[in-house]
């Protein structure tokens, strides 16, 4: 089969998990036997204003290009409210940038367009892909057609008259979309209640297992408890605040390893705020292989967001290692946790609730090691060949 994966970011330019299910989804579809292309989107330093830069990469011939928009969407979390603002808008309506896609699809003639996060590139590319006539299939991976930002956080309101007039775009842009697939009954309730997709073909597949490195002769320290946090340095994934509350803890039985990745211009502030503590070590520009071993040797993973989380792909990576995850209970991350058995759950934001957990889990290790089992033992999460046949399904349906 003929396929098109179009998604805002690719690597090597990458922020979050949603790029590397689109590389891996992309390596395994070459595998198999389609024929694969990818477009996806630059900064300008790298291919200019108007190039269309195409190389074949890995097999796979990749477009990459410059979204015409007042800055590169990596940058946003740096831009002032009123730059990003007017962002929002142009990347609602971007059509010469959808035009720029249409054109390149025209050329590509893909049978289907798989669609990851298209915040970056333009919002007005399901109505391009529609008018080609070609299949489009689009995967969900946070609240971006919801809210601006792609953020909820825990404990405010959503449905300001803002959002409101957001969501009436983007419900109009995207009913232009016939599959959609969710990786969370949450994340597709949220939109479904807002009355998006009701002409699409929905389904929930869960984000498949990724492809990781397996330690079998590694052991967990007997001595130390090791804890590992793994994600960005942003105040919405709750990284300061998990540090802020164990600095005050006065055990010294536990460390925690803080594996950062994607750049912030706050990984000078975080390097401040645990300085004098030897329990707390960041992990920077870790190659993956030392970050599942992180993974592999800690006792625990620390997921305290305070943003509502669709599926966290570090929990499904602690799983496959073995590794039992203490998360907010909060989006989709109870539907990939079984409380008590593969993992413990606690209020967002819940100091008191978090300390107790963990305290209860300091003094009792062998429930750490139970639910690590447990955890290994009972990861349902599809096989990236299963996740693969079950895409190709839905679009022949």
């Amino acid at each position: 089969m003929k396929l098109t994966v179009v998604s805002n970011l690719y690597p090597p330019f990458v922020r979050g998990g949603a790029e590397y299910l689109a590389s891996n989804l992309v390596r395994e579809l070459v595998k198999q036997g389609h024929e694969v292309s990818v477009v996806t989107s630059a900064p300008r330093v790298a291919v200019g204003w108007r190039k269309v830069d195409c190389r074949l990469e890995d097999g796979v011939r990749v477009y990459r290009l410059y979204p015409w928009n007042v800055y590169y969407y990596l940058a946003g979390p740096d831009k002032p409210p009123y730059g990003r603002f007017i962002w929002q808008v142009i990347n609602l309506f971007n059509w010469p940038v959808a035009w720029r896609v249409k054109k390149l699809l025209r050329i590509i003639e893909p049978q289907a367009v798989i669609s990851f996060n298209l915040m970056g590139l333009s919002f007005w590319l399901p109505r391009a892909i529609d008018s080609l006539r070609i299949k489009h299939l689009h995967t969900l991976h946070d609240v971006q057609l919801l809210h601006p930002s792609g953020l909820f956080f825990w404990g405010q309101a959503r449905s300001g008259r803002g959002e409101i007039i957001y969501q009436f775009f983007t419900r109009w842009l995207f009913s232009y979309v016939k599959y959609i697939v969710s990786p969370s009954r949450w994340l597709l309730n949220e939109h479904q209640q807002r009355k998006f997709f009701k002409q699409s073909q929905v389904a929930v597949i869960p984000n498949p297992a990724p492809n990781m490195f397996s330690f079998d002769k590694l052991v967990k320290s007997d001595n130390t408890i090791n804890l590992c946090y793994v994600g960005q340095v942003r105040e919405h994934k709750g990284i300061f605040w998990l540090v802020e509350t164990l600095k005050n803890n006065p055990r010294s039985d536990w460390m925690l390893h803080l594996v950062v990745v994607g750049d912030s211009n706050r990984l000078e502030f975080l390097r401040r705020l645990i300085d004098g503590d030897d329990r707390l070590i960041i992990h920077e520009n870790y190659p993956q292989v030392e970050i599942d071993k992180i993974i592999a040797r800690s006792h625990l993973t620390i997921v305290p967001s305070l943003c509502l989380e669709n599926a966290p792909t570090i929990i499904t990576m602690s799983k496959a290692q073995g590794t039992p995850i203490l998360a907010v209970r909060s989006g989709g991350i109870p539907e990939m946790i079984d409380d008590g058995v593969t993992g413990w759950l606690f209020t967002p934001g819940d100091k008191n609730g978090f300390n107790q957990q963990l305290e209860r889990l300091l003094n009792q290790p062998d429930l750490l090691i139970k639910a690590g089992h447990a955890a290994l033992r009972l990861n349902n999460q599809p096989k990236l060949s299963a996740y693969v046949s079950q895409l190709l399904q839905l679009l022949d349906s």
